[in-house]
């Protein structure tokens, strides 16, 4: 599955962002994601411009409706594994 148009994710983007850019890469209008993802129309747009947060299960239903890996629309620093102190 692509990652973002640089071949890695941005730094200090938010998931909302990376969500964003790929519809943007990829040509999805969000109308055309709601459908996809069964979420509705105007609850996307409000998780999408940063009213309120993204649960996992629709961040689950995006990134399978991108075609791209959830990590893929996480912030770097959700998805790389950091050693305990």
């Amino acid at each position: 599955m692509a990652k973002t148009t640089a071949g890695k994710q941005p730094p200090n983007h938010t998931e909302i962002d990376l969500i964003n850019q790929v519809l943007a890469d990829k040509g999805v209008s969000k109308n055309s994601l709601a459908d996809q993802t069964n979420i509705p129309f105007k609850t996307l747009c409000r998780r999408l411009d940063g009213d309120g947060l993204l649960t996992l299960k629709e961040l689950r239903k995006i990134a399978s409706a991108l075609g791209v890996w959830p990590s893929e629309i996480l912030p770097e620093e959700l998805t790389t594994k950091q050693d305990a102190a």
